[in-house]
């Protein structure tokens, strides 16, 4: 009996020796076989080094715990299952003792086995993907550890920049020299500027411009200035040179003309089919036919209207009121043309 007792204790010996799977199933087995024919108690006591095994008549937890060769300090845990069905369980957990700096606080608190991120769950330390932790949260926790817990976020913040409207000046000899007349107001545009802050524990690592957009483009001002001699028309015919405010050759002058001024909305057209715009004049076209090119200035040259081609008509112009209505981009230009006496040379008509 005494080799078969040797030989059960061997072999449960062995197999807790090998881990808690199917060893220790086997174990359990052959405990309950060595219970059923002697009638004694098996008792597996665990703790960090792994899981011993042994035949023992009942005792008391201390008694074990001395047969075990166990002192548990006063931070560690002991689970004591009792005598069940002549089979007792003790289990050592050893307290590590783990400090934490989180928040501007400082916590020092014994773990119980376990990683580095159920120490924070246990300590009511919340992380998210953000933050910055010194050990990985997956690492068992050693006893002594200090766990750094580093609060990150990335904000942004937004910057409103006034955007300062230009002055677009336009010469024109509809004025005297220096004379200024507003076309249109300016109003400034607006930016937004978009920032990254970098914040490390609550104070603010570094800043980046993230974008820079404009939500509202500025609206420039128009200006005229008065400057003699300057064409309004933008019409150049290079065969017909100018010199002194004189077309070189021409067919024929019409003296004291009575030019006034007009003006449409963009994307106008005209009886001939050209686009309404500087340079495009109106005439009588039974006595100047359309296509005709001319040039048109004062007598002393201070105003010039310039190159012009005969583009469209008008009912006061078909009723033998006045020789042109030159056309201006605006309304106020045309306002200040009003009724002028021009000469008007007759360059080329059409053939």
């Amino acid at each position: 009996m005494q080799r078969l007792l040797k030989l059960f204790k061997d072999l449960l010996h062995f197999a807790c020796s090998r881990g808690m799977g199917a060893a220790m199933l086997s174990a359990v087995v052959a405990a309950i076989v060595y219970h059923m024919f002697l009638g004694n108690n098996a008792v597996f006591f665990r703790d960090e080094n792994g899981t011993r095994m042994d035949i023992l008549p009942e005792m008391s937890l201390e008694e074990l715990l001395e047969y075990f060769e166990v002192e548990p300090a006063a931070t560690d845990t002991v689970k004591y299952t009792g005598f069940v069905g002549k089979v007792a369980e003790i289990t050592l957990m050893k307290a590590k003792e783990v400090t934490i700096l989180a928040d501007g606080v400082e916590r020092t608190m014994n773990i119980y086995g376990g990683t580095v991120g159920q120490a924070l769950a246990a300590a009511n330390i919340d992380i998210d993907s953000d933050d910055l932790v010194s050990k990985k949260l997956w690492k068992p926790v050693d006893d002594g550890d200090y766990i750094i817990v580093t609060r990150m976020e990335y904000t942004l913040t937004y910057e409103e920049l006034d955007v300062p409207f230009e002055t677009n000046v336009r010469y024109t000899s509809l004025m005297r020299n220096g004379r200024t007349k507003h076309l249109s107001d300016g109003s400034n545009g607006k930016r937004m500027l978009t920032y990254m802050n970098t914040v490390m524990d609550g104070e603010v690592l570094s800043t980046s411009l993230v974008s820079d957009d404009m939500i509202k483009a500025p609206v420039n001002r128009e200006t005229l200035v008065g400057k003699e001699g300057v064409p309004v028309s933008p019409l150049v015919f290079e065969e017909y040179p100018v010199v002194n405010n004189v077309p070189v050759k021409y067919e024929y002058l019409i003296t004291d003309a009575v030019c006034t001024g007009y003006s449409a909305k963009p994307g106008a057209g005209t009886l001939g089919g050209w686009k309404a715009m500087p340079g495009h004049v109106a005439v009588n076209y039974t006595k100047i036919p359309l296509g005709t090119k001319m040039y048109i200035t004062s007598p002393n040259g201070k105003f010039v209207y310039g190159y012009a081609l005969a583009a469209d008509s008008g009912s006061a112009l078909m009723s033998g009121y006045g020789t042109a209505d030159l056309f201006y981009s605006t309304y106020l230009e045309s306002v200040l043309n009003g009724y002028r006496l021009l000469n008007v040379y007759i360059l080329e008509t059409p053939k």
